[in-house]
């Protein structure tokens, strides 16, 4: 048992040598969301407090490392409007992240693109304005055809990488 700086608990940590060279390795443990924050150094968690516990396997290999890392974030509040915020009784909700799957996915699976992602031609919402957008709406709109007001307060974006700027807009939101 060995504690990590990261989450400032405790981490229990198992491995072994498979026949086919590679290393696996078998962590558990707590997060303090206090303790991430200030590792991290990201804003964005600033609404994040508690403690969850996690779980992660690591497979080293010659040329790969595949890192997976599980946790239900039970025990973790995120204090934001909805459908962002979360209270610490609950567990994540709906389907888990790819990260936090029970379903072993290598990080190789992550950085490949598979046959059906191609476009022929290329979308590109740089030069194809008129066709296509990037815009990123909140809500949950129901009949996206009607015309009443379940259709307002959607807070929508321009695009869905999220910067810092923009997260504390949807705060303020």
């Amino acid at each position: 048992m060995v504690a990590s700086g990261a989450t400032h608990g405790p981490v229990s940590v198992s491995g072994q040598l498979r026949a086919d060279g590679a290393l696996v390795l078998a962590a558990q443990g707590s997060a303090n969301m206090t303790a991430v924050r200030r590792s991290l150094d990201l804003p964005m968690l600033g609404q994040v407090s508690g403690s969850t516990p996690w779980r992660s396997n690591i497979i080293v290999r010659r040329r790969a490392i595949d890192v997976v890392v599980e946790s239900n974030l039970q025990g973790v509040s995120i204090d934001l409007p909805p459908p962002f915020g979360k209270l610490a009784a609950e567990v994540l909700p709906g389907a888990p992240l790819a990260v936090l799957s029970e379903k072993y996915r290598p990080l190789s699976h992550f950085f490949r693109q598979n046959f059906s992602q191609v476009t022929n031609p290329p979308i590109d919402p740089l030069r194809e304005t008129r066709v296509m957008s990037l815009k990123t709406r909140f809500k949950n709109l129901g009949n996206i055809l009607a015309q009443d007001e379940t259709q307002t307060d959607v807070y929508v974006m321009e695009s869905p990488v999220l910067t810092n700027g923009m997260y504390r807009r949807i705060v303020e939101f």
